[in-house]
Order: structure tokens, then sequence, then C-alpha cells
């Protein structure tokens, strides 16, 4: 455990929340069923976790409570509160917030603690050490779960999470310095936000441009289905068995197929029983879609271009292998036209807040199927007009990285008292 400068002192955070026991201090929430999204502002609704975003709170995000169902008044969230996302995936468990606004009548689900501080600590300080590194870094060695999907934060390991402590004064001090900063680079994020989306825009008006509706395809284009134009296949189920064994080999899921790329920094491996792998096994040329993604994100597509060599997909993914009269990469601009244009999502079923796609519902998507000519021009205009919204974009995930970076940098600072005393010592 590190020094601490002087005044400072480490405390569990069970000593710094309010109430008697630790099902007092951490409470969590209801989880009843609900279709509608979002609750009408006269209703009640019960919170998504997507509420919650690291030090952002937002308050739209929720479904509404069925009318059969009673609400449960002592879980209104309210303005002072603390919350953390207490389950989910990886990259939401663990996530806290302060509540310093929000509409009435919103519930807390059960995938949150809420905790309240006691007098001698600044609720705001309090959700900076939780955002920051070292306690980011605690908190997600504390999540259980056999998948990176579906991990949980226990009650017991959080409270016992140890918190550097200042005096009061010096926690409101180093909340000032760290907001305006903050403030700054929340700002420069929101700019960077809106720049991206436009950027997203262009892209998806070039996709559209190139390839009109099915109404509108020229004299020459034969107006087919996905069925038709190719094969279409479910990749192979995942099984706690195959986690170990005699024949693993890699595989690709839904985590790596982003649009138009592949992310091969976390690929995973498994055994395959013999004779298994090579039905599975990925050819250059084939394009990957995701199979279950949110819906503005479902079937976001991907070309296996053979690098690297000797891998598989699972179940989490489709696979198109293009009849002779389509290119692959002719196929992959269809299917990133019709990913952006909602066609995916509107063949999709809802199932826990994920669209599915199907591959019976994939094949008969609209595929227009030009001359192999047409179909090559089209894939040089494509990646002559998107190569500088694709540059516009690596350039704004730099930037994005930058801020991340900083932002992390900036709370490390805080708690280790070189903030408030560098402050302090410029001012006098």
């Amino acid at each position: 455990m590190s020094e601490l400068p002087d005044g400072w002192e480490w405390r569990s955070l069970g000593e710094l929340l309010l109430g008697n026991g630790d099902r007092d201090k951490l409470q969590q929430g209801w989880s009843p069923r609900c279709e509608t999204y979002p609750a009408a502002d006269d209703h009640w609704g019960v919170l998504k976790t997507t509420a919650v975003q690291a030090g952002w709170f937002d308050d739209t995000q929720n479904k509404q409570l069925p009318g059969h169902l009673a609400p449960r008044p002592t879980l209104e969230v309210c303005v002072g509160d603390l919350l953390i996302t207490s389950a989910g995936p990886r990259s939401r468990c663990g996530v806290p917030t302060l509540v310093r606004s929000t509409r009435s009548r919103l519930m807390l689900s059960g995938k949150f603690y809420r905790f309240r501080v006691t007098e001698d600590v600044e609720s705001a300080f309090l959700e900076a050490w939780l955002l920051s590194p070292d306690a980011q870094n605690d908190i997600d060695g504390m999540k259980t779960g056999i998948s990176e999907s579906g991990l949980n934060l226990t009650q017991a390991r959080f409270l016992d999470l140890r918190v550097p402590l200042p005096p009061l004064d010096e926690q409101r001090g180093i909340v000032a310095i760290l907001e305006d900063h903050l403030a700054h680079l929340d700002v420069a994020g929101s700019r960077l936000s809106r720049a991206s989306s436009q950027v997203d825009t262009l892209v998806t008006n070039i996709l559209l441009d190139l390839i009109p509706d099915a109404r509108d395809y020229p004299s020459d284009w034969t107006m087919s289905t996905v069925g038709q134009a190719g094969k279409v296949e479910l990749g192979r189920q995942r099984h706690p068995d195959w986690h170990v064994g005699p024949n693993m080999h890699p595989y690709l899921r839904v985590a790596n197929v982003f649009e138009d790329r592949l992310d091969l920094s976390d690929v995973m491996q498994m055994h395959w029983p013999e004779g298994s792998f090579e039905r599975f096994r990925l050819k250059p040329g084939d394009i990957l879609l995701n199979e279950g993604q949110s819906p503005q994100f479902l079937g976001r597509p991907a070309i296996y271009q053979g690098d690297p060599p000797d891998i598989a997909f699972t179940n989490s993914l489709l696979r198109f292998q293009a009849n002779e009269n389509v290119l692959p990469e002719f196929a992959l601009l269809v299917f990133r036209r019709q990913m952006r244009a909602g066609r995916f999502s509107s063949e999709s079923r809802i199932t826990t807040n994920i669209a599915h796609l199907s591959a019976g519902r994939l094949k008969v998507v609209e595929f227009p199927i030009p001359p192999l000519r047409e179909q090559r021009r089209l894939v040089r205009r494509a990646g002559e007009l998107l190569y500088g919204a694709e540059r516009l974009s690596d350039h704004f995930t730099t930037i994005n990285q930058y801020q991340t970076a900083l932002r992390r940098s900036l709370l490390a600072t805080a708690f280790r008292g070189d903030l408030i005393s560098g402050s302090i010592s410029r001012n006098k």
C-alpha cells in the first residue's frame, strides 16, 4: 500500500458509507420485466445500466414499469446518490457515477448498487476516486463470473475497497481543481463526439448513394437475396467443456468483428472435436457478420483476408461465402450499406436488449448483383470516397485515446496528493 501525504489515511469504503450493516450500506435495486423504452415522464421507470457512464448519469436510459406492477418508492434514485453498476460485461460492470440531477420516478435496477456517504466524506471526491486508475484496477480484480460478458461485483469485496482519504477541506479542494480540468476535457470530448458523428453520417450517405434501394436498382443489376448470392452459415456453439482439450484452435467471436475490420488483439481458443474444425475454418474472402448485437450494429460485417491462418468462428457470428458472380469486397459494401440503412435490425428479434439476426432472416435480405465489371468499379469508387472519412475517424480515435490517458493521469495525480499541493504552491 503506497505512502499517503500528511493528514491522509487509508479507510475501507464500508467505513465511509451510511447504514448499519452491509446490506444497508449498499442497496441493490429491482429488475422487473419491462418492454417499453424509455418510460414516459409521468410513469415510473427502471434504470438501464447504460444510464451510468464513467462520471455521467443519463436519466433517459430507462424502461417503463408495466402498469400491473406497483412501484417501489424506496428504490427511487435521488440527487446525491452514488451508483455503481454491479453486473454486466467487463466494460460495464463496476462503472461509478454521482447523480447530480435526475427526473423523478426512476427506480434502481438490480444491476446497480446505491450508496451514500458519511458527513466526513465529499460525495464528488469518492466518485472521483472510484474513477481513478488505481480504484478501477482494484474493482476489476473484485469481479467474479465465468464469462467476460456476465461478471458481478460482490458486496463484501466492494465494501473492502481501500480509499485514500484526506481531510474534508482538502477533499473539496481536490474536487474543485478536478472539476475545472475535467470540464475542459468534457467540452473537448463533446466537440470530438459531434465531429465523429458527422463523419459517421458521411460514411452512411456514401454507402447509400453507391448502392440504392431495391426499387432503384439499375436495369442491368440482378435483384437477388443474400441467400441466393452466397452461402450463409452460423458458427459453432461454445461450450464450457471445450475450454481445454487436445485439439485447441483459435476462433473469432462478436468481440473481434467491427465494421470493415477485425480486431485480433483478443483472440480466444477452444478444443474442437475431431473433424469439427474444418467445417468452421475461415477461408480468405469469407465475410463475418455479428449475429447478436445492439440493434444499430446488428450484422456489422468484416472480411477475412487469411490472416491469421487456421482460425474458425463461433455462433455469435454468421459467415457469408459469395458465389462466383459476386466479389467478396462488393458483398462487404452491400452488408455495410444494409446495416447502416437499418435493414438488418428490421429483420431481427430482440432478447434481453440484444438483437439477433438468424441465418434464415439474413438470407431473405435484398442483395443486388451488378455485372462484375460494375462491382469492381463500385469497390474502387467506395475506396476513393471512404478513404478521407476513414483517416478522419482514425485521427479522432487517436485524439480520444490521448484524452482518456490525460484523464487517467489527472485522476492518478489527484490521489497522490500532488494535484492540490501543486496548485497551492503556484498560488503562494
